[in-house]
């Protein structure tokens, strides 16, 4: 149990840094030179990179990896809801696939450190 425990936030950390580089691949237009592509590749992937070093830095102390994906979480939550048009009061669900899952493994991480702080 615990190394399920150890285990599930950094993969999913991992994961998520995946999911969030799939967005880069935009830059790939067809239009731009092969310099300018992996200039904006390098640009558009700078949040991936700040999210591995998170990863690298809670490998052995989970509290950071607490902290540094409930921070991710909450930022992404204010990005997206900022950048998105007024829908009367309510906030569009859609805000919770890209913040959810940074919230998820934040609290992953935490559980992992309660675990593994017992023993």
């Amino acid at each position: 149990m615990k190394k399920v425990v150890y285990w599930t936030p950094r993969v999913l950390a991992i994961l998520f840094t995946l999911f969030i580089m799939m967005f880069s691949l935009d830059v790939f237009d067809g239009t731009s030179s092969i310099v300018e592509q992996l200039i904006g590749l390098f640009m558009h992937n700078l949040p991936a990179f700040g999210i591995i070093l998170i990863i690298a830095l809670s490998w052995k102390k989970d509290y950071i990896g607490l902290i540094g994906f409930a921070v991710i979480a909450i930022g992404l939550f204010l990005m997206v809801t900022r950048s998105m048009p007024p829908e009367g009061s309510a906030i569009n669900p859609a805000v919770f696939f890209i913040s959810g899952p940074a919230l998820l493994i934040s609290l992953f991480y935490g559980l992992s450190w309660i675990v593994h702080k017992k023993h």
